[in-house]
């Protein structure tokens, strides 16, 4: 499921597909949920697993979501490349850390990186 410039959703169970993406190196190319430019959301009891062969591939990706405080809660990221992925700025205020994305209570196995966070360029944490 890919969404930009959204907000107000919650993503319970979805049971999402994994999503292609086109291929730039490491950065992940298939992704469960991929959420751009979006504000107040919750994504909880969800499962990732990769679902497509031969693809750098990712659970949650999240990029420039300017959000007051989102959530990604309890969900399962099994056997990926990379459970969780941010990018950008991902909190309303720069200078606020209780602001922003916040990740509780999920579950990681298998993954080769369970949680990667970075700047604007996704290269750079490669």
């Amino acid at each position: 499921m890919i969404y930009q410039g959204d907000y107000s959703h919650t993503f319970l169970q979805t049971a999402p597909d994994q999503e292609e993406c086109e291929a730039q190196g490491q950065v992940p190319t298939s992704f469960g949920i991929d959420l751009n430019n979006c504000t107040g959301f919750a994504i909880e009891e969800n499962e990732f697993m990769p679902g497509v062969t031969g693809r750098v591939k990712a659970g949650i990706r999240v990029k420039d979501c300017p959000s007051y405080h989102d959530v990604i809660y309890k969900n399962s990221f099994i056997n990926l490349d990379y459970g969780n992925y941010a990018y950008g700025i991902n909190r309303s205020d720069q200078g606020d850390d209780s602001k922003g994305l916040e990740y509780q209570c999920n579950n990681n196995t298998g993954n080769i990186v369970d949680f990667i966070v970075t700047g604007n360029d996704p290269h750079y944490a490669m």
